[in-house]
């Protein structure tokens, strides 16, 4: 009993420490750094390496189990690591060259834990898009659409106003990307000119829980 309380509080004070390096990540984010951010998402994913159940670890082959995790922990590990790939994905969109493919890769991992996560679909449409898969670019930004939170009209921001926070500006970048994919029967010499391109908006992002949603 003692060994397997020793295991619950040794799994916390690891949660505990990966929160703490997502929430540095949230603060270097706001300040606008974006690769210091990036650096301490990544340490919070390695805090919690080798915990998640449902991902089986090498470990086992030479006999060493799993620590055990309680529903709660699950949650807690569940979250954070969706947080961070989610963050590390909108931070990616600010660092140029932007990596669409890494982009597309970690929204992908936060889209199968939460497959109607606004932020999620949004960043794998704009990194669809300039990866040039247009049909899925439509698909994740017009799932984007039905799946944010409804902003009341009076609290969109126009796209040329967009500010760096806030479910409106997520309402406004997914309103104008739709509007900016051309009608399915464009060919796709238009789909892919370059000044065409240039205009899909990427980067008037907020990470997930530095605003709420």
């Amino acid at each position: 009993m003692a060994a397997q309380g020793s295991s619950v509080e040794a799994m916390d004070q690891r949660l505990q420490q990966a929160q703490r390096f997502k929430e540095d990540g949230n603060r270097w984010y706001k300040e606008g750094r974006f690769r210091d951010a990036v650096s301490r998402y990544h340490r919070a994913l390695l805090q919690l390496r080798g915990l998640d159940p449902s991902v089986p670890s090498p470990l086992q082959a030479f006999g060493r189990e799993q620590p055990p995790v309680t529903p709660e922990q699950e949650r807690a590990l569940h979250g954070t690591q969706t947080d961070c790939y989610n963050n590390l994905a909108a931070c990616l969109l600010h660092m140029e060259p932007v990596n669409y493919e890494r982009v597309k890769e970690y929204s992908l991992k936060v889209l199968e834990r939460q497959p109607e996560n606004p932020k999620a679909l949004y960043r794998a449409g704009v990194a669809a898009y300039h990866l040039r898969d247009y049909d899925q670019a439509r698909q994740y930004l017009m799932a984007a659409s039905c799946s944010q939170p409804r902003v009341p009209a009076a609290d969109r921001v126009p796209a040329h106003h967009l500010s760096p926070e806030g479910e409106a500006t997520l309402h406004g970048d997914v309103q104008l990307a739709k509007s900016w994919l051309p009608p399915p029967d464009t060919t796709r010499t238009t789909w892919m000119h370059p000044p065409f391109l240039d205009r899909l908006p990427g980067h008037r992002d907020t990470p997930t829980d530095i605003t709420p949603g």
